[in-house]
């Protein structure tokens, strides 16, 4: 069988989407992948195993000539392709594979990875749940990746038919193992992901400007928004904050760190930097919600802060400090417990696998 899969981002399908792609060639099946070329090293290395065509993706592109132009050119790709299936991730992913698929009258196998801009009030959300209603009754089977958003669905009138909730995208437990916890006198709290306001870096970003010194240390990873570039290097350059830029693969990093700080009020599927977090046996610090509850228990593997407060998250903060690295590392285990448990990549790459296979 031939498969296409529509996706953002290169960086992205490899760290997430692989092993799916491993999946269906070692069974003997083709793919395609359809997505914009951010790294050169792991398209070669794709490359090798599956056709790839480079498409350019704004994700936030609201051009509606742009936007337009993008779907005829997956509908082109779809047309001289032939899949016998496709897969598609991400919203503007599924809106638009699912548009073509329905038009092509090809078999689709959607994923929700967070409704984004489906809980934001305003036209756009207007514009989407229309768009949602028209082309999911059409998919074969849609994966949810928790189960508030399959109840988003249903309160919304957007239909499905067959459906699966399954554990995020899981997390590849033998690429991230688990790591002794670190020692010493100094103690670093990290932030891994886009540095947006939604992720809750603002928060975290006043809390390195209070708590920093020399036995507390921040650090944070990922692409920032210009709006928190002048108060990153305002930070950096008082030694209040080590900024990494973007990192393509956070092992190295998670290693280093006493405890992960996700003060998102994002609308997460399932956060996948609290995975290889907890995998590594890392302590967290998360706000309490859907896409993080289902994987950080409060007082278990990690504790909660508040949304968009900055005393609860610098007074949570100071309450970890008080604990010995015995505790912590104990909080690190049964995170790692957690993911064995349940958030194995295994179980989504078999999801996928049974799902195609069957039809």
């Amino acid at each position: 069988m031939h498969i296409l899969i529509l996706s953002n981002l290169m960086s992205y399908t490899w760290n997430f989407r692989k092993e799916i792609i491993d999946a269906f060639i070692s069974r003997g099946d083709s793919v395609t992948l359809v997505c914009e070329n951010d790294d050169k090293t792991k398209k070669t290395e794709l490359e090798k195993i599956c056709h790839f065509i480079e498409v350019p993706f704004n994700g936030k592109g609201k051009n509606p000539a742009e936007e337009l132009k993008l779907v005829k050119t997956y509908f082109k790709i779809i047309k001289n392709e032939k899949p016998d299936y496709i897969l598609t991730f991400t919203i503007k992913m599924n809106l638009y594979g699912g548009l073509c698929a329905k038009a092509l009258k090809k078999p689709w196998i959607p994923m929700i990875t967070g409704l984004g801009e489906l809980e934001k009030e305003g036209k756009l959300r207007t514009v989407l749940l229309t768009l949602h209603r028209v082309v999911m009754p059409h998919a074969l089977c849609v994966f949810f990746q928790n189960e508030q958003n399959l109840e988003f669905f249903k309160n919304n009138g957007i239909r499905v038919g067959n459906s699966r909730v399954l554990p995020g995208s899981g997390i590849n437990l033998s690429k991230y193992t688990l790591c002794t916890y670190p020692e010493g006198e100094q103690t670093r709290f990290t932030f891994i992901g886009r540095l947006t306001e939604a992720k809750g870096i603002q928060q975290f970003l006043e809390a390195a400007e209070r708590l920093s010194s020399a036995s507390v240390a921040f650090s944070a990873a990922g692409k920032c928004d210009d709006e928190f570039s002048p108060l990153v290097k305002r930070l950096m350059k008082e030694g209040k904050l080590d900024y990494l830029g973007m990192v393509s693969d956070s092992r190295d990093l998670l290693s280093k760190t006493s405890c992960l700080v996700l003060p998102t009020y994002h609308p997460e599927g399932m956060s996948n930097v609290l995975l290889e977090a907890c995998a590594t046996g890392r302590p967290v610090i998360c706000t309490d919600r859907t896409g993080t509850r289902e994987i950080v228990k409060n007082g278990v593997n990690g504790i909660y802060c508040r949304e968009k407060d900055t005393d609860n998250l610098c007074s949570v903060i100071s309450d970890f400090l008080k604990l010995s690295n015995e505790e912590r590392a104990r909080m690190g285990l049964e995170g790692r417990r957690i993911v064995e448990q349940s958030f194995d990549r295994e179980i989504v790459v078999e999801a996928y696998l049974s799902e195609v296979s069957t039809r």
